[in-house]
């Protein structure tokens, strides 16, 4: 497979069957990586998690990996908080071509945001601070819907 749009129909799919199976707090968004980084989102599901569309651009994470500074960009279950104020779980997957590079990537963004004020009153109620533990997984990933304006809080 040299483009997404190749087994369109199966990714389109996988996109659709994910975020049914995992609900209305999650976003499950597919990315082209072969053309314009202004706009590789086309398919998403659940978009009100981060408030992007089909046709934004994709986050900082996708940037480094399309620069070469990352080299295998997969990452599964890491937290980031958006500007909004909004705890999401993570996880993203390259999809690559027949040389490795890549062309493509699925990620889920679960909002954990209420999960974690629960978990915090309930360690308060227990007596047990989970306030300063942050997660060794925990990663800064800005989610925009343009590339101006992810370049303007890559700067920030």
């Amino acid at each position: 497979m040299e483009h997404i749009k190749d087994e369109w129909n199966m990714y389109k799919g996988l996109v659709t069957m994910l975020a049914q199976q995992f609900g209305f707090d999650t976003e499950v968004v597919l990315h082209d990586l072969t053309g314009d980084y202004e706009h590789t989102i086309v398919a998403i599901e659940n978009a009100h998690v981060t408030g992007r569309n089909i046709g934004d651009c994709g986050s900082n994470l996708g940037l480094e990996v399309l620069k070469g500074t990352i080299r295998n960009g997969d990452r599964y279950n890491y937290i980031t908080h958006m500007k909004t104020g909004k705890i999401l779980k993570s996880s993203t997957m390259y999809i690559k071509n027949s040389e490795g590079t890549a062309i493509g990537c699925l990620c889920i963004n679960t909002d954990v945001t209420e999960v974690s004020k629960m978990a915090d009153k309930f360690s308060r109620m227990a007596g047990i601070s989970l306030q300063g533990n942050s997660s060794s997984h925990e990663q800064k990933e800005i989610f925009a819907g343009n590339v101006q304006d992810l370049m303007k809080e890559m700067i920030q």
